[in-house]
């Protein structure tokens, strides 16, 4: 999410709020990866993951696999840089 995140930056996530909003910063669970990106639902049952840093292209997920690989972490409400 450079450059609005940093690699060591702190995060604050809210895990109470993981229903998905567009527009919203949250920490979704891929497999092993832990990703913090922006929510954009494109259909009823997908959303695509976008991120800050154009280097990473949007990834689309479907909303059926919650549950399995993926989870939605919850919403990220604060960030701070350490310097």
């Amino acid at each position: 999410m450079e450059p609005k995140l940093s690699d060591g930056d702190l995060i604050l996530v809210d895990q109470a709020q993981v229903e998905i909003a567009d527009g919203i910063t949250y920490v979704i669970r891929l497999g092993n990866d832990l990703l913090v990106k922006y929510v954009q639902r494109i259909s009823p049952d997908a959303v695509s993951l976008l991120s800050e840093n154009n280097r990473y292209p949007p990834r689309e997920i479907s909303l059926a696999t919650i549950g399995e690989d993926t989870a939605i972490i919850g919403r990220v409400v604060a960030s701070m840089h350490e310097w």
